[in-house]
């Protein structure tokens, strides 16, 4: 047998018994207790310690692979997770019908008889009609004075036709000449473009005369008048490009600059866009992106 002595610091005990001693409900500060124990090879004490080790690894992995604690565990996890989905679709569902609400409340249905009576908009629609009207008005009095169409004239109502219209555009052609025929190719796509302005074409060899006054030494010859005034012309195709091949756009630029032309409000959008298109071009082709 041997002895192993326990050493025990500040514990407050019920009964210790040594020795037919008995001290109950006292604190001991200190002391010393044998403890006998059995008799023990080396190699049966490994053998205990390892068991014991074994056996607490063992409490510890049973404890952890408790069916019934993983199964808790799963079943709140799981509880977590359907109360999160549900909180999400709740919400989306809030969000729908907020955008129904608003989009109902857009779309409401307006009475006709508010409309109908509505000043605001009876004003406006007057000022429509009151515009329209003017504009026919207007679109009237050119064509009786052949606006819309280009036109030959002759050479004793030269004078009452360039000096009827603000705006004139005359050609003095031969009717020999290609090139006169491809001047009166474009300016009678212009003639139908350009309302405000008239187009009118004069036999050169039909009036010597206006010829004369007017100093025409070649054809094809284009004059421009305003009020009655000739202001400017163009000789032959030098000003547009010195070819035979131009464009009606290339010759309408040429009458838009000198303000024989008036544009169109379809005209200025389309301008616009177009101008907006090429900045745009631009900026993406200028840009270091791929």
């Amino acid at each position: 047998m041997r002895y192993v002595y326990i050493s025990v610091s500040n514990i407050d005990c019920l009964s210790i018994s040594n020795s037919q001693t008995c001290l109950a409900g006292s604190r001991i500060s200190a002391f010393s207790l044998p403890v006998r124990l059995p008799s023990i090879s080396s190699s049966q004490a490994d053998h205990h310690c390892n068991a014991s080790v074994r056996a607490s690894a063992a409490d510890r992995l049973q404890a952890k692979m408790d069916p019934q604690a993983f199964k808790s565990t799963m079943s709140d996890l799981n509880f977590n997770t359907v109360l999160a989905a549900a909180a999400r679709d709740y919400q989306k569902e809030m969000i729908e019908q907020e955008k129904a609400r608003v989009a109902s409340s857009a779309h409401e249905e307006v009475d006709l008889d508010d409309l109908l009576n509505d000043p605001e908009l009876e004003s406006l629609h007057a000022e429509r009609i009151a515009a329209l009207k003017q504009e026919n008005e207007k679109r009237q009095a050119l064509e009786r004075k052949g606006h819309g169409e280009y036109r030959d004239v002759r050479e004793e109502d030269f004078l009452a036709e360039v000096t009827g219209s603000d705006k004139v555009v005359c050609h003095f052609y031969h009717h020999e000449f290609v090139r006169c025929k491809i001047i009166d190719k474009h300016l009678k796509i212009l003639a139908s473009k350009y309302f405000d302005t008239k187009f009118i074409r004069v036999d050169a060899e039909n009036a010597p005369f206006f010829v004369t006054k007017l100093a025409i030494k070649t054809l094809p010859c284009v004059i421009l008048f305003r009020d009655g005034v000739a202001f400017d012309r163009l000789v032959g195709f030098q000003d547009l490009g010195g070819v035979d091949d131009f464009s009606t756009g290339t010759l309408g630029k040429w009458l838009l600059r000198k303000a024989i032309l008036v544009k169109s409000s379809h005209e200025n959008e389309s301008e616009r866009a177009e101008v907006s298109r090429r900045i745009r071009s631009t900026t993406y082709a200028d840009s270091d992106s791929d």
